[in-house]
């Protein structure tokens, strides 16, 4: 079996090298600049939060309710999150999670979230989910 070069290669007796792309560089919507969320601040002001107790027995203690912890980490921070940002806050309280569970859990419950961006989508509870969350939140 011969390799056959172009003529110019044969002819220099070099070849060509291939060329080298760039890695991405973060990927993603260059006007969505993300900010990761301060994962231990929000887990320390959701263990400091006066409704702590309720959180805890609604929220922490209930397995597979994804949602609900996805909506407590995005009211607790006050800002729109990512589901990275819900995975490494929900690691800091201690509570093992799929980043696609989650990823999952807020696309399919957008109808109570504004997003912003693509890669990463940002979630954002709406006035009316947030009121809903709340008012759950503080029924006993």
């Amino acid at each position: 079996m011969t390799s056959e070069k172009p003529a110019d290669e044969a002819a220099s007796g070099k070849t060509r090298s291939k060329s080298k792309r760039k890695p991405p560089s973060g990927g993603g919507d260059a006007g969505n600049k993300s900010v990761v969320l301060d994962a231990e601040l929000t887990a320390n002001k959701i263990k400091t939060d006066q409704r702590f107790s309720a959180i805890k027995t609604k929220i922490l203690d209930v397995g597979n309710e994804w949602i609900s912890k996805c909506k407590l980490v995005a009211l607790v921070s006050g800002e729109p999150v990512t589901s990275g940002d819900v995975y490494r806050v929900l690691t800091q309280l201690r509570i093992k999670s799929a980043l696609s569970t989650l990823s999952k859990t807020l696309s399919g419950n957008s109808t109570d979230f504004l997003t912003t961006g693509s890669n990463p989508v940002k979630y954002e509870l709406t006035a009316a989910a947030q009121q809903a969350f709340e008012k759950w939140l503080a029924d006993a």
